[in-house]
């Protein structure tokens, strides 16, 4: 079925994709008492990873188009997790950046996240977790040349 190495990884990591997804965005209590969807909670992470971004720059960093993008962020911030911030230098330019509000919800939701993959993990054994984190090491040195 598969010709190589490269096609069994291709695979593997498609496969994984839903699963990390599922297992990192999974619901929490404080994402759900404000209602806030996982791709508002992926607006937020990449927020509070590279504050203030521009429209252009989040809808690149989300991968959905603007129009999408534009749906997301009023959300955010009718609920107040994010404002709309103009430039200092050019009043068109709009920046978002997160709220205090949208800060702590955010942790609220990594902390629970957190508590569900600690269960998940403590299934595997230390050899398997050495395993793990020396696969993801390699992930995000992929993404990193990717970035450059």
């Amino acid at each position: 079925m598969y010709k190589n190495k490269d096609d069994i990884l291709i695979h593997a990591v498609f496969d994984m994709g839903p699963l990390l997804y599922k297992l990192v965005f999974q619901s929490s209590s404080h994402q759900e008492d404000l209602g806030v969807t996982r791709t508002q909670l992926q607006a937020l992470i990449l927020l509070a990873k590279k504050e203030p971004l521009n429209m252009t720059q989040l809808s690149k960093e989300m991968g959905v188009s603007r129009q999408q993008l534009t749906r997301v962020v009023d959300g955010l911030v009718e609920k107040r997790l994010a404002q709309r911030v103009e430039s200092p230098v050019n009043r068109r330019m709009i920046f978002l950046q997160m709220t205090d509000k949208g800060r702590s919800l955010l942790e609220g939701t990594i902390q629970d996240c957190a508590e569900q993959l600690k269960k998940e993990l403590s299934l595997l054994t230390e050899e398997e977790k050495d395993i793990l984190i020396h696969s993801a090491d390699i992930l995000r040195g992929l993404s990193v040349r990717k970035a450059d």
